[in-house]
C-alpha cells in the first residue's frame, strides 16, 4: 500500500499577515506627505495659471479700451472688475447677460448668478459650487446679496493707502470708477510709474477657513461691487501684512491678501508676470509693491 504525506495548503500566518499590513502602513505613512505635496504643487500651479490668465485679460482689455479695468462701478452693488474682463475670459455670453446700467440685486431674472467660471477659483482653497450667502455670519442681512452668487478668489490691489482706497487718487493697480454712464476708468498702463513688473495687480484675497461666501468676512459674489472688501485688497503698514495662514485673524483680515499656500501668497504683476511671495515679507517692500508710483526702489522678494 502506497502511502501518502498530507500536503499543507500554502498560506500565511497571521504573524506573517500583520507583518505585511504593518509594512504597507509604514509605506502609506512615508509616501502619503509626497503626495499631498505633489498635490498641492500642482494646485499651485493651476492657482498661478489663474493668475497668468487674469493678467493677460487685464492686457487685452487695455488694449481693446485703452484704460485698465475699474475696480468696480461707482458703490454698492455695481459691476465688478471680474466682470468687465469676462470677455476676455472667453465668457462672452456671460458678460452680455449683465446690465451695465443696474446694479447686481436688479439684474434681470434671467441671469446666470451661479455660473461657473472656473479661472477665479484657487484649487488649493475650494472648487465651483459655492455661493455668496444672503445673510452674514454675523447675522446682519447683506445689502446686495438678495442673488446669490458666484465666489472668487482673487482681488485687484488697491494700494497701500486704506482711507484713498474708493478714491480716484488710490494708489494701486485697479481704482474705482463712476457709475453708469461714466464709469470708463482713467487709469492707464503708462501711469504705472514704479514700473509694471514692480506692482502688483491682482492676487489671492484672505478668506478665512469657515467664511467662504460672507460678505463680513470680503466674499461676496464675485461679479458684486457692493463693498471694496469684495472686489479688492490693500497691501502695507500698519495692519495690511500678508494673512500667515487661512486661519489668520489678525490685523484688517477682511482687507488683506492671503492664501491656502503655504508660506506664500501669489500675485500677478502689471506687466503679466506672476510672482510667489512669501508672508514673512517686510511692510516695507510689500507697501512698495503695492504703490504703483511711490518713486521707492522695490527690493528683490526672492
Amino acid at each position: 500500500m502506497s502511502r501518502f504525506r498530507p500536503i499543507r495548503a500554502a498560506g500565511f500566518t497571521l504573524i506573517e499577515l500583520l507583518v505585511v499590513i504593518a509594512i504597507i502602513a509604514v509605506l502609506v505613512g512615508l509616501l502619503l506627505p509626497a503626495v499631498q505635496k505633489v498635490r498641492e504643487s500642482a494646485a499651485r500651479s493651476a492657482c498661478a495659471n489663474n493668475l497668468k490668465q487674469i493678467g493677460l485679460a487685464v492686457h487685452n482689455y487695455h488694449d481693446t479700451t485703452g484704460t485698465l479695468p475699474p475696480s468696480r462701478l461707482h458703490v454698492d452693488g455695481e459691476a465688478s472688475w471680474n466682470l468687465l474682463i469676462l470677455p476676455q475670459l472667453e465668457q462672452e455670453n456671460l458678460f452680455r447677460g449683465w446690465d451695465l446700467r443696474v446694479k447686481y440685486r436688479d439684474q434681470p431674472a434671467s441671469f446666470d448668478f451661479r455660473a461657473q467660471v472656473k479661472t477665479y477659483l484657487c484649487p488649493s482653497r475650494r472648487g465651483p459650487g459655492l455661493f455668496s450667502r444672503l445673510v452674514a455670519s454675523d447675522g446682519n442681512t447683506i445689502r446686495d446679496g438678495t442673488k446669490a452668487g458666484m465666489l472668487g478668489d482673487y482681488a485687484a490691489n488697491l494700494g497701500d493707502d486704506q482711507s484713498l482706497r474708493e478714491m480716484t487718487t488710490a494708489t494701486g493697480a485697479l481704482i474705482q470708477a463712476a457709475g453708469w454712464p461714466n464709469w470708463k476708468s482713467t487709469l492707464t498702463l503708462p501711469r504705472i510709474t514704479d514700473g509694471t513688473g514692480n506692482t502688483f495687480l491682482v492676487g489671492e484675497k484672505h478668506v478665512k477657513q469657515g467664511f467662504f461666501g460672507d460678505q463680513v468676512d470680503g466674499d461676496n459674489s464675485f461679479l458684486n461691487g457692493d463693498l471694496t472688501e469684495t472686489v479688492g485688497r490693500i497691501a502695507g503698514p500698519p495692519e495690511y501684512f500678508l494673512a500667515r495662514s487661512p486661519t489668520d485673524t489678525s490685523g484688517r483680515e477682511r482687507d488683506k491678501f492671503g492664501s491656502y499656500h503655504t508660506g506664500i501668497v501669489q500675485f500677478v504683476m502689471c506687466d503679466g508676470s506672476v510672482r510667489g511671495v512669501r508672508t514673512s515679507i517686510d511692510l516695507t517692500t510689500l507697501s512698495r509693491l503695492s504703490n504703483r508710483g511711490d518713486g521707492q526702489p522695490t527690493p528683490s522678494t526672492d
